[in-house]
């Protein structure tokens, strides 16, 4: 498997340790958490990082990913709705987003209390809690996009700087720990499918009936 992946990795890449932890550290659920165990890994690479290259790969890849995303977030996500594949994940985070409002207009936070949960949000090292969530959290809830891109980047370093700490304490396990997060991406692909298939059955199964129903009134 190891063999397969190197190759994979080898063609896309041309085997530039720098450009694929760079890409790595721009897709959802990856994002610079799993690129980082990606740029030092001895048997994915034939030339892997050092820790300052891949902390400087990572942590350019997920700033200008979290500008992006922050600059067309509301237009992605209007076309995002029309998407069957994601709109449960859309309009279970639009909920989440409303309560968040809610609590805020009740508790009255103050703009640090706003940014600082987007800083830690984004630095735990955890599949769903990283810049993309975040700037969706940060766009929902209509923050200040500049603002938003500097507390969601300091997020994304205190999150790559933990990530190479346990990488380097840990170095033989990196692999292993990109491993995690490529298996977390797939997993998180196929729920929101499986999700999507069920929900899109049951609309199906709501319509006939109704429509048996309203055959049988007439």
């Amino acid at each position: 498997m190891l063999e397969h992946l190197h190759n994979l990795l080898s063609s896309l890449f041309f085997d530039n340790a720098f450009l694929g932890t760079f890409i790595a550290s721009m897709l959802p659920v990856i994002e610079a958490r799993g690129a980082i165990p990606l740029g030092l890994s001895n048997d994915l690479w034939l030339s892997p990082l050092n820790p300052i290259s891949t902390f400087i790969s990572s942590f350019l890849g997920a700033t200008l990913m979290t500008l992006i995303l922050l600059l067309v977030t509301y237009p992605i996500c209007a076309y995002l709705k029309r998407l069957k594949f994601v709109k449960s994940f859309i309009e279970k985070l639009e909920n989440k987003v409303n309560k968040i409002k809610k609590e805020k207009d009740i508790t009255n936070k103050t703009e640090f209390k706003k940014y600082l949960f987007l800083c830690l949000f984004t630095a735990l090292p955890v599949p769903l809690t990283g810049y993309y969530t975040a700037s969706l959290i940060a766009s929902f809830c209509s923050f200040n996009k500049w603002k938003s891109l500097i507390a969601i980047s300091l997020g994304n370093l205190i999150c790559i700087l933990a990530m190479l700490a346990v990488s380097v304490i840990a170095s033989e396990y990196v692999t292993l720990l990109f491993y995690f997060f490529v298996i977390a991406f797939i997993v998180t692909v196929l729920y929101f499918v499986i999700d999507s298939i069920i929900r899109r059955k049951r609309t199906n199964a709501t319509e006939i009936t109704q429509d048996a129903n309203n055959t049988k009134a007439d």
